[in-house]
């Protein structure tokens, strides 16, 4: 799962910090995601500004990748991009993440990470269960797809997605609220 991924991230970094080669196997990932998922919620409050439309708490979806130093730990673990020159391999390694903001507060409540060849689509869907009733939830036109629009709506969440074509998400939901561009 995706904390995991960033967990060790993190334990090679302390690694090579403190030079402690036991440090990983006294923690491991089961702590850090627990207490990253205590802390991580929704924070504005009714009086907010910028944090409401109409009803809704606006949310929003998307993702997005990170460098991480130059290792051979670290390419192994999370993989880099292609590249049309040199060696045909970008500079360093990659992490792709998603997250899930709330667009008032830019608070992000709840996040996925994996190696650079996951999915952005998927690690979105990973944490369609944070989402509630009352939630607006924003995301660009690469996170949409029929089977993930119902999962989506499912939550109770109303969704305004781009789509790739105006009117294919009324099309394929019909009943439900859909706001496109």
């Amino acid at each position: 799962m995706a904390p995991d991924r960033l967990l060790r991230y993190l334990q090679i970094k302390v690694r090579h910090l403190i030079q402690d080669h036991d440090w990983d196997s006294r923690l491991g990932a089961g702590p850090m995601e627990t207490v990253a998922r205590a802390v991580m919620k929704p924070v504005a409050q009714q009086e907010t500004r910028g944090a409401w439309y109409r009803e809704w708490l606006l949310t929003a979806v998307d993702g997005t990748t990170f460098t991480v130093p130059d290792t051979d730990d670290n390419e192994r673990e999370f993989g880099r991009p292609g590249s049309g020159r040199g060696e045909g391999r970008t500079a360093y390694p990659q992490i792709q993440a998603a997250c899930l903001v709330e667009v008032g507060t830019h608070a992000v409540f709840d996040a996925r990470m994996d190696a650079y060849a996951a999915g952005e689509a998927m690690l979105i869907e990973e944490m369609f269960p944070s989402l509630r009733p009352g939630m607006l939830v924003l995301a660009d036109r690469h996170v949409y797809s029929f089977r993930r629009w119902l999962a989506a709506a499912a939550t109770g969440a109303d969704l305004a997605w781009s789509v790739g074509e105006p009117g294919a998400a009324a099309r394929a939901t019909p009943g439900r609220r859909v706001f496109h561009r």
